[in-house]
């Protein structure tokens, strides 16, 4: 792995969570929550206080990641998820669950 060229990557990713925390102080009254696809968006909202929606991008597929991210207000399941594992989940937070349908 460069290591130059991770710390590049580092930067950018910092720069641009800089750009979001902008944007959403300065909106801060309309924006009522964060749709969170991975952890830097989970701190972002943390930090500035907004409603967390876990995303699909956490990979929420059971109990224990549930647990986990019960913090959030809301929680988007993994699609590959069976029904027993659904009905074993608990109820305290809001679940959603996300399904592809093709022909």
């Amino acid at each position: 792995v460069n290591a130059t060229r991770y710390d590049e990557q580092l930067k950018d990713l910092k720069d641009d969570i800089e750009i979001f925390k902008k944007l959403i102080i300065k909106y801060n009254a309309n924006i009522k929550g964060i749709y969170a696809d991975n952890l830097y968006a989970v701190q972002l909202a943390l930090e500035l206080n907004k409603n967390i929606f876990a995303g699909y991008g956490l990979n929420i597929f059971n109990n224990i990641s549930v647990n986990y991210f019960g913090f959030c207000n809301e929680i988007m399941l993994s699609s590959e998820l069976g029904k027993s594992e659904l009905e074993s989940l608990p109820d305290r937070v809001s679940l959603y669950f996300r399904t592809d349908i093709c022909r």
